[in-house]
């Protein structure tokens, strides 16, 4: 990346009291991010770069032999503004770029700091952390990429499954149900009204539109006649008449389910064909 600037970039720094702010571009195959090191917001370009939700912990690291530059990152999880891109691995070799501009004046001119992708990174339920490789670093990425398995590797309805979930959307409403908010009630007996067998909604997902807990999403761990189990409990009781939608689960496997249930088997990322270790001998 080139770090020339224009005179009038040269010329604002050698005056005092300069301030400097660095912008940060991330850009996956469905999302662009713009943040900036700046407390407030910094317009440059017709884009709105907010201040970064994280930090570096060791800032560029930079070497006079072969070594590759790299960056070190932290920035929060904000829900479900990442959730989508984490399950489904859009984030993964995402391009990432840092520029230094003046905090007063933006758009004179940008000088680069640094161009590269994402590579390993990690995640919990508050911060996604992890290390940024410059765009030239081929050698450091591993290969082959994917790892290879028997299940797809892809999260249901993700961009790489290409399957619509909407097409599969139950609505309805729950009843109150038993305090430990795990087990929910599908109220007037519409699972079992509508002959969904045991298990349908297995491994599904959940997402909770009005009530105390409107906006949670939860994973069905298990599915029996009107009670759904959740992986985890909700954070309120639920009241009756609560409006939530689901959709069944992918147990990711290639006839069972993508082939024979989705007709989805074109964007199927597993490989249940290579021979087992014990098979090959």
């Amino acid at each position: 990346m080139s770090r020339d600037v224009n005179s009038a970039f040269f010329n604002a720094l050698q005056q005092d009291n300069v301030l400097i702010s660095e912008l940060v571009t991330l850009q996956s195959d469905t999302k662009t991010w713009y943040w900036t090191t700046n407390n407030s917001t910094i317009v440059s370009s017709g884009n709105n770069y907010v201040p970064f939700p994280g930090g570096t912990g060791s800032g560029v690291e930079e070497s006079t032999d072969l070594g590759i530059a790299t960056i070190d990152f932290v920035f929060a999880n904000s829900g479900g503004e990442f959730d989508e891109l984490l399950d489904g691995q859009d984030l993964d070799m995402a391009s990432i770029t840092v520029e230094r501009v003046l905090t007063n004046s933006p758009d004179i001119d940008r000088m680069g700091v640094y161009a590269g992708r994402l590579g390993d990174y990690s995640y919990d339920r508050r911060q996604i952390y992890g290390q940024a490789r410059d765009k030239f670093d081929g050698v450091g990425i591993k290969w082959p990429y994917y790892t290879y398995m028997d299940q797809c590797a892809w999260r249901f309805g993700s961009t790489g499954c290409g399957f619509d979930t909407s097409t599969i959307v139950v609505s309805g409403q729950l009843q109150q149900s038993s305090a430990n908010k795990i087990n929910v009630l599908v109220g007037s007996a519409s699972l079992v009204n509508s002959a969904y067998a045991n298990g349908h909604f297995d491994r599904g997902r959940i997402t909770l539109l009005t009530g105390a807990n409107s906006g949670a999403i939860r994973t069905v761990r298990a599915h029996s006649g009107d009670v759904l189990e959740l992986s985890h409990g909700l954070a309120y009781d639920v009241t009756s008449g609560d409006f939530f939608t689901l959709f069944r689960g992918c147990r990711k496997r290639l006839v069972a389910d993508c082939t024979s249930v989705f007709d989805n088997s074109s964007n199927f990322l597993g490989f249940p064909w290579i021979p087992r270790q014990e098979n090959a001998f």
